[in-house]
């Protein structure tokens, strides 16, 4: 989202040939999103964002920061899937807590599945996982 603005230098607000005061109604937006994003977070975290240039810079350190699967984490969800046991409890109350583990590690892996051969295949794969 890159243009060439009248002083030749580059700006990073869109593509297309805009007239200046849909590029500063773009900008004001833009500044709204951005102060919004900042002022929802916890100062710690705001604190290495406050200097990005655009909400869009924001996010793309968001995604580089947490975007990230914590394998630790995934390891210990796993472990629980397997240790997780019936015992006395209901079934209904096993496989809530199942799925609950199940549904927290698909959060983490964020795996999406593609129409492909092999994606279909994968899907398939994590499926059965959950059966055994």
């Amino acid at each position: 989202m890159d243009t060439i603005n009248e002083h030749g230098t580059q700006d990073q607000f869109c593509s297309w040939n805009t007239s200046q005061e849909e590029k500063q109604q773009w900008e004001h937006c833009d500044t709204l999103v951005k102060t919004w994003l900042i002022a929802s977070m916890s100062k710690p975290i705001s604190g290495g964002v406050k200097n990005c240039k655009t909400s869009r810079d924001v996010w793309f350190d968001f995604q580089e920061r947490f975007g990230q699967t914590n394998t630790v984490q995934l390891f210990n969800i796993e472990n629980a899937i397997h240790a997780c046991t019936k015992g006395s409890d209901t079934v209904t109350t096993f496989f809530t807590k199942l799925k609950s583990l199940w549904d927290e590690r698909d959060t983490i892996c964020d795996m999406q599945a593609c129409a492909c051969g092999e994606g279909v295949k994968v899907g398939e794969y994590i499926k059965n996982l959950k059966t055994m």
